[in-house]
């Protein structure tokens, strides 16, 4: 609060308070009572009233200052919150500002991107179109080169007798553009035709291997390699021809079995004929 604003409050203050009034001269007061006659004690009687009434008025003035001195201090408080809001508006306002600035040379960039991006894509699609053709023709090269591939165990499996098992042969000797996953088991077609799968199975004496050829989990053959009444080992093979589409899968899976030896002795092999 500025000082001559602080000195006239303070000055309203002390003359609100300290002013004199004729009505409370003490002098009156010690006036005896004898020499008064009763026109003057009703005279006393009214001046005191007026006295009472001017400590009533007295009062609610110095009410009224100190309201007013409260409601200075809350406009000054006021001033100085919108003096605030005022700087942080314009805090906001140079945010924007630079934020659209920033937007600007985000949408340049984009744009130079883009039109660099429309002109290599002209350069890709002859990429596209050239590295097809080369599939194509490796595709051409392979079917004349033959579909085939030869797989066997490495060693003997044990299985819970009735619990069907895809029957994973690990090692091939042969296996072109690697159409059998020797990790899986799974033969992938890599093109439409006709095909032919054979599988070779060696069972101990009292075990048994019973099998068949599945296509997209879809039975199109079964083999029996029953050796459970037997006294020494079984040879069993079974062959089976199929019409695949491109991307079709083939396996052997379990039927009845808890025996299949290893050492290169059982197999799993498949050819395209046409």
């Amino acid at each position: 609060m500025p000082f001559s604003q602080f000195a006239l409050i303070s000055w309203i203050l002390i003359n609100v308070s300290s002013a004199h009034s004729p009505l409370a001269d003490p002098k009156l007061e010690s006036c005896p009572s004898i020499c008064l006659n009763e026109s003057s004690h009703q005279e006393i009687g009214n001046l005191k009233q007026l006295l009472n009434q001017e400590s009533l008025i007295r009062l609610s003035l110095m009410k009224q200052v100190y309201s007013l001195v409260g409601d200075m201090i809350a406009i000054k408080q006021r001033i100085a919150g919108v003096f605030v809001e005022g700087r942080q508006f314009e805090d906001k306002l140079e945010a924007m500002e630079k934020t659209i600035e920033s937007l600007g040379n985000e949408n340049q960039k984009l744009r130079t991107e883009l039109e660099q991006k429309n002109i290599i894509g002209v350069n890709a699609t002859d990429f596209m179109t050239e590295t097809r053709d080369l599939l194509h023709a490796n595709n051409s090269n392979a079917e004349e080169q033959g579909i085939v591939f030869n797989a066997f165990l490495s060693k003997t499996l044990h299985f819970e007798r009735n619990t069907p098992i895809n029957v994973t042969y690990d090692v091939t000797t042969y296996n072109t553009n690697n159409v059998y996953s020797p990790r899986t088991g799974v033969f992938t077609a890599p093109s439409d035709g006709v095909y032919v799968f054979s599988w070779a199975s060696v069972v101990i004496p009292g075990k048994i291997f019973n099998a068949e050829l599945l296509v997209n989990n879809e039975r199109k053959g079964k083999g029996n390699c029953d050796n459970e009444a037997g006294s020494s080992y079984e040879n069993c093979s079974n062959t089976v021809p199929v019409i695949l589409k491109n991307g079709d899968r083939v396996n052997i899976r379990t039927t009845t079995a808890n025996n299949l030896i290893g050492n290169e002795w059982s197999s799993f092999k498949g050819w395209k004929i046409r």
